[in-house]
């Protein structure tokens, strides 16, 4: 008796959770908004944040302002499998790249940041097969794992220690005197 009493409790608690999470996805699916090709929600009174592009533009900027809201951040996965972009220029009022943001883009070639990001989150590029040409700025002081991966092409990091040049036999690693270090 004492048993089914307290599955009986313990089924109650797992659901009045489940209810709580319910609540929870419903009032943030309220805070997404809309502008042209983006869905994004609004992260303080003057920014914002993109959680997704809809568009089918193959050479995109990224808007700095977004409703007179300064763009300062790219939500995890806000890009990741789009078929049509093949070069991406991310603007200085962005702070922040998230996981996964470029992921699996296979026509993606090049991408242009703009000196102002600061984080670029684990597997950002990962999975971008035609990726050529892509430039850390010296403003980005962390980065996840693997951001880059899948791909026999350039990364250069100006005004910084390294750049790699990953071919399909070796990799090259050299500082900015051009000195192959590996």
């Amino acid at each position: 008796m004492k048993r089914k009493k307290v599955l009986s409790i313990l089924l109650s608690i797992f659901m009045l959770i489940g209810l709580i999470g319910s609540f929870e996805v419903t009032a943030k699916a309220e805070k997404v908004l809309k502008s042209g090709d983006y869905q994004y929600e609004v992260l303080t009174k003057n920014t914002v944040a993109i959680l997704k592009y809809t568009g089918s533009t193959k050479n995109l900027t990224i808007p700095s302002t977004i409703n007179k809201k300064k763009v300062t951040v790219l939500s995890n996965d806000s890009f990741i499998a789009n078929q049509k972009l093949e070069s991406v220029v991310i603007p200085k009022s962005v702070n922040q790249i998230g996981m996964s943001v470029f992921a699996y883009c296979p026509n993606l070639k090049s991408v242009n940041i703009q000196k102002g990001v600061k984080y670029i989150g684990q597997e950002a590029f990962t999975g971008c097969l035609k990726l050529k040409d892509i430039t850390f700025p010296d403003s980005v002081t962390s980065i996840g794992d693997i951001v880059i991966d899948d791909t026999k092409n350039l990364i250069l990091f100006p005004n910084c220690f390294i750049f790699i040049q990953l071919n399909s036999d070796k990799i090259n690693i050299e500082d900015t005197n051009n000195e192959i270090l590996m």
